[in-house]
């Protein structure tokens, strides 16, 4: 008797229970945000200029130092906006991808230009 591989690819074991409607929904919602690049930071400038831009943690309720990277990403904005709101004044729900694991479009610290008098 040979040994043959059928595919299984896209249907489902005979054994699996049907899905109700309901949970085929929540199972595409999930898929969806899965597949959604959009996140939401609450950041607080500490300067006008955008000097200085903090982000915040919500798991260690910290905010990080110029590093996107450091605050939470929210998958829904109304999540992001209920914490800011916790948070109080001088707080803002921004959005930005996160694509291949960075964090895109969030605003960074800018370096100020260096002048010539200090180098001669």
């Amino acid at each position: 008797m040979a040994l043959t591989r059928k595919s299984t690819r896209g249907k489902a074991p005979e054994d699996a229970p049907d899905l109700t409607p309901a949970q085929t929904k929540e199972l595409l919602r999930r898929l969806a945000d899965s597949n959604d690049p959009r996140r939401y930071l609450i950041i607080s400038r500490m300067l006008p200029g955008a000097r200085f831009i903090l982000y915040y943690n919500v798991s260690d309720d910290v905010y990080a130092w110029n590093d996107p990277e450091g605050g939470t990403l929210f998958k829904r904005r109304k999540a992001a906006e209920l914490i800011q709101r916790k948070l109080g004044r001088g707080n803002e729900v921004i959005e930005v991808k996160k694509v291949r694991g960075k964090v895109i479009g969030a605003p960074r610290r800018r370096l100020r230009a260096r002048s010539d008098k200090a180098s001669g």
